[in-house]
């Protein structure tokens, strides 16, 4: 199976049972703004530069880079307090071994205002056999789960599906089962410096770095739901990730006094 073109007129039923907290459809193509239509409270992404618009046969898709630091910073916010789900669905420019950082951000949340205090995110391993892992850090660990074995460093498009809770850190590549691994570990509160924000493309903090050289054509986040994100809610958003968009004006409503061709209405 592989992931399907992305509509480009749509409305989002925020009311469907998988639509994301935070949705990135990345589809303005131009400009330094791309708009969040998800669920919650919008967190819009501002591009560093309007040049990183480009486009592929699924669609309208967002470029960051190692070469020119290019990424996509998310407005703050307040973020979940028990679990989150960070969804990506990306490309890598290169292959494995390319020579590339060890490490690639594709989708990260952090806090703004600190370097590295609490942050978590799916990373991409370039120099060891392509392989995606996930990583987070609470101010005073830092753990990271491995995909075990799934490799998704090849330049095709994947759904690299991560989540996050108190001891808890899973991974799944194009709707897998997740992968969890129970690292002592725990997951960002409302507190303190707490994370804030969203990143794509490198680091959420401010430092930002460890930056991905790839292509996005899409981004969801999930908050506060860890057990219900499980491999058959995974697999199904694999299947149909556009699935909460409303792509048609039509509908089967007939009108009222409707009455079939060639027939007769009875009194």
């Amino acid at each position: 199976m592989a992931i399907t073109a992305k509509p480009t007129s749509y409305t989002v039923n925020t009311g469907h049972a998988k639509c994301p907290t935070h949705l990135w459809m990345l589809n303005e193509g131009t400009g330094t703004t791309s708009a969040d239509e998800g669920s919650g409270t919008a967190l819009n992404l501002t591009l560093d530069n309007a040049d990183q618009w480009s486009s592929d046969a699924l669609g309208v898709t967002m470029l960051s880079n190692t070469a020119s630091s290019r990424k996509a910073v998310s407005a703050t916010g307040t973020l979940p307090s028990t679990s989150i789900l960070l969804v990506s669905i990306n490309k890598t420019a290169n292959n494995p071994f390319y020579g590339g950082a060890a490490n690639e951000a594709l989708l990260a949340y952090g806090y703004s205002g600190g370097s590295g205090s609490q942050f978590g995110y799916i990373r991409a391993q370039p120099q060891i056999s392509g392989e995606i892992d996930a990583a987070a850090h609470d101010s005073v660990s830092s753990v990271a789960a491995n995909s075990s074995g799934l490799y998704a460093y090849d330049q095709s498009w994947h759904m690299i599906a991560v989540k996050f809770a108190t001891n808890k850190i899973a991974i799944s590549v194009d709707g897998s089962a997740f992968t969890e691994e129970t690292p002592s570990y725990t997951f960002p509160v409302t507190s303190g410096s707490a994370p804030n924000r969203f990143a794509l493309g490198s680091n959420a903090d401010s430092d930002f770095g460890q930056w991905f050289n790839g292509s996005h054509l899409a981004a969801m986040v999930y908050e506060d739901d860890y057990a219900t994100w499980d491999t058959t809610w995974i697999a199904a958003l694999y299947a149909d990730p556009w699935q909460f968009l409303n792509t048609s004006a039509l509908t089967n409503q007939q009108p009222q006094f409707y009455r079939r061709p060639n027939t007769l209405l009875r009194m």
